[in-house]
């Protein structure tokens, strides 16, 4: 009894994709820190804005290395809040001293005769 020369199966579906790690978890609180410190220059908090901007810069830096070494998600996130970061930091800073010259100026304006 032969059953001759059979046709394989029709084929299925594909195999699922496997999951990666997800999106990095720094690179979003690195984002949002940086958003947080350039806001936060609206209402002349300097000090506070080149707080956060130092902290978004160094999560996102992390983050990217974390990114790269194990295959997550996110790059785009830590590159933003990494820009921000800085950008938050120098403008901080700039704040700082703008509102410093302002108040010497007018302490030396009201104590000259």
């Amino acid at each position: 009894m032969s059953y001759g020369n059979q046709t394989p199966p029709p084929g299925g579906y594909a195999a699922p994709v496997a999951a990666t790690g997800g999106t990095n978890v720094l690179a979003i609180i690195s984002l949002v820190a940086g958003i947080l410190g350039l806001v936060l220059l609206c209402a002349f908090l300097g000090p506070i804005s080149f707080v956060f901007g130092v902290v978004a810069a160094v999560l996102g830096f992390v983050a990217r290395n974390q990114i790269k070494q194990r295959g997550q998600g996110g790059s785009g996130l830590a590159m933003a809040g990494l820009v921000i970061g800085i950008a938050a930091a120098v403008l901080g800073l700039a704040e700082v001293a703008g509102l410093a010259a302002l108040i010497g100026l007018s302490a030396a304006a009201s104590t000259s005769p």
